[in-house]
């Protein structure tokens, strides 16, 4: 499906989701999310990296900014630096070979314009990084820029070190449409 057409019909879906959860009470009072993950877009599997997704565009529709459609580079990106990460039992923004946000997603091909990362360490749900990454103004800063149409999200685990998890969120804006999967899914 092409970008436009995925926005278009997702327009027409955020009403009609938005008054089946006020019904099922899966929103709070004031309209705002509960901290829990909407379920995945239809077919797409409820994986952790797809929850982050889901959360992260919750937090931006409800700062009325359209939601970001993932890439598969950036997942990718995301995804290696993740387990660069548990690899070295270091929560960086650096890679172990020195690489930036910058180097990573170029490397996997994502031409980039505007480029933002979210870290985290230790988290052990979706919703807990989210919320880690909502309450810092950096990170939150990067989940509600306005010039981000995608996103990618990785997950890795550790065997040794401080934390049991890491995740990473890269964000950007790309000369292209996206190399958005099919399915709209995390991949």
């Amino acid at each position: 499906m092409r970008r436009s057409a995925f926005w278009k019909q997702l327009s027409r879906l955020v009403p009609a989701l938005a008054a089946a959860l006020a019904v099922a009470g899966c929103l709070g009072d004031d309209g705002g999310s509960t901290g829990t993950s909407l379920p995945p877009p239809e077919g797409c599997a409820d994986t952790p990296v797809q929850q982050v997704v889901n959360l992260i565009n919750e937090e931006r529709a409800g700062a009325e900014l359209p939601p970001l459609a993932v890439d598969s580079r950036l997942a990718a990106a995301a995804q290696a630096h993740s387990e660069d990460q548990a690899a070295m039992a270091t929560l960086t923004h650096t890679g172990s070979t020195g690489t930036t946000v910058a180097d990573r997603v170029t490397a996997a091909g994502y031409p980039w314009i505007t480029l933002g990362e979210n870290v985290g360490g230790g988290q052990l749900t979706a919703a807990d990084v989210v919320a880690d990454w909502m309450a810092s103004p950096g990170h939150r800063a990067a989940i509600l820029n306005e010039t981000f149409e995608h996103l990618g999200v990785g997950l890795a685990y550790a065997t040794t070190g401080i934390y049991p998890t890491y995740w990473t969120a890269d964000f950007g804006s790309s000369s292209d449409e996206g190399m958005i999967p099919a399915d709209g899914c995390h991949p």
